[in-house]
């Protein structure tokens, strides 16, 4: 067991989301008990421009094993940062229902579709098209590529996957916006590093960092910075310690405590004591934890650092990034 460290800071209130999602009679365990199924998870990369039009993303969700599924399935998107999910909602061959299990028209933050699909016979597929847009008023950024999270799990309870990891992507979606106006150039353009972490199935705690800078050649950001983050599946916040003088707060947006595979999402406000000076980062660190019945090696998700107040981010592209961690058995 590693030994833990001392925290500085307790954060967090929690809004959940909730639904009841469709289901169809008689479906679920057969009398024989569950299936062990190899489920997995592709989707197509589509462009979206905001305001302007609606783009679709494809998602196939496959049965690569020799049995038949016996239990529906769960398929969730959590979408990438700048994209939300449009009408309508996807429907078809296999789809038991989808609803939207979180919404929020803030450009900056997630939003979760999730669906029951009926069981996927050996070698079969269900196709899950799904209608996206960028806000309007998403600020002015060169094309951006944005990352989510989508899986597709048996229901609780229901068969068993032989590898999780198979069941979980990270896809993407481009925004086309336009370069910054002259006058944006001479704000901050905040980078976000990598953020990477790792995290235990024995139970002990794990982190992950983010580092957040402003580049040198830019101008000064003098409001509290924001993060906003969504992790892995099977991964979980526990709280925020303050790093290098950093006060962090953070204020959870969504989450289902009783569904280890629900990808939180999490709305930070990141304060410097002195602003962020060009040239200059702060980072803070995020105490996670794994939750039951995930894959091992390495999940990934969304992150977005970025300006609040008078301060204006002159390139959202370098703010995002796909946070990683692994998952250490």
């Amino acid at each position: 067991m590693r030994p833990r460290t001392p925290h500085l800071l307790v954060v967090a209130t929690l809004a959940l989301g909730t639904i009841t999602l469709a289901s169809s009679a008689g479906s679920g365990h057969a009398a024989g008990g569950p299936a062990v199924i190899d489920l997995s998870v592709s989707a197509n990369e589509p462009t979206v421009k905001p305001g302007q039009d609606t783009g679709t993303q494809t998602f196939t969700v496959t049965n690569q094993s020799s049995s038949d599924g016996i239990s529906n399935v769960v398929f969730r998107y959590t979408t990438p940062i700048f994209v939300n999910i449009a009408a309508p909602l996807p429907g078809g061959p296999g789809i038991l229902g989808c609803a939207k299990r979180y919404t929020n028209p803030d450009r900056f933050v997630p939003e979760v579709l999730e669906c029951t699909l009926a069981a996927i016979n050996a070698g079969a597929s269900t196709t899950i098209t799904v209608a996206l847009n960028a806000p309007t008023g998403t600020p002015p950024t060169p094309k951006v590529s944005s990352w989510g999270t989508a899986s597709a799990l048996p229901v609780p309870g229901g068969d068993t996957v032989t590898d999780p990891a198979d069941a979980i992507i990270t896809p993407g979606v481009n925004i086309d916006g336009a370069p910054p106006s002259p006058e944006q150039r001479t704000s901050p353009d905040l980078y976000l590093r990598p953020p990477t972490g790792a995290v235990y199935t024995d139970g002990t705690d794990g982190t992950l960092t983010f580092s957040i800078g402003n580049d040198k050649a830019a101008g000064p950001a003098t409001q509290p910075l924001r993060l906003v983050f969504s992790l892995p599946p099977y991964v979980k916040f526990h709280h925020v310690d303050p790093v290098q003088g950093l006060y962090t707060r953070c204020t959870g947006l969504f989450d289902d405590p009783a569904d280890p595979a629900v990808a939180q999402i999490w709305d930070c406000a990141v304060a410097p004591p002195v602003g962020l000076p060009p040239g200059t980062e702060v980072s803070t660190t995020v105490d996670i934890t794994a939750r039951p019945g995930g894959p091992s090696g390495n999940v990934w998700s969304s992150a977005v650092a970025t300006t609040t107040g008078s301060d204006h981010n002159q390139n959202l592209a370098t703010g995002i990034f796909a946070p990683g961690v692994q998952i250490i058995r």
